[in-house]
């Protein structure tokens, strides 16, 4: 099952929940994230819809959790980035540093591991070595 057809030039439902993400509510912003992991294996993202996924990673744990298992699933099992990588590794390090001490979030810290690493990014190294001394 695909997303239905819609006139050229007006997004599809996909980039109308992801553009809508960014003035919802924290209760609405998850429940549209969840949303688009259900329909993960027909919706195809652009990188641009990649960008403003990227935007969710400074917002409260939960979404980062998603908005993590989002771009995991279109950059591991798909090969889709977002446009700007330098800004999506910046984020990515942001959130290990941000929950890097906190033992309940480890579902973040190996999504955004796995996405460095996807990127050959060295502050996997660092966060392996943080974890050794640590857990």
């Amino acid at each position: 099952m695909s997303d239905p057809p819609h006139s050229p030039g007006a997004p599809s439902e996909p980039a109308s929940l992801i553009l809508r993400m960014h003035t919802a509510g924290p209760d609405e912003r998850i429940a549209i994230l969840h949303d688009l992991l259900i329909r993960k294996a027909t919706v195809c993202y652009t990188p641009d819809d990649l960008d403003r996924i990227t935007g969710l990673l400074d917002h409260e744990p939960r979404v980062v959790e998603l908005a993590l298992q989002i771009l995991g699933n279109a950059a591991l099992k798909k090969g889709m980035l977002p446009a700007d990588r330098s800004r999506f590794r910046e984020k990515l390090r942001y959130v290990l540093q941000r929950f890097r001490s906190d033992g309940s979030q480890r579902a973040i810290i190996r999504s955004a591991v796995h996405l460095l690493g996807y990127l050959c990014d060295p502050a996997v190294l660092e966060q392996l070595a943080y974890d050794a001394e640590r857990f």
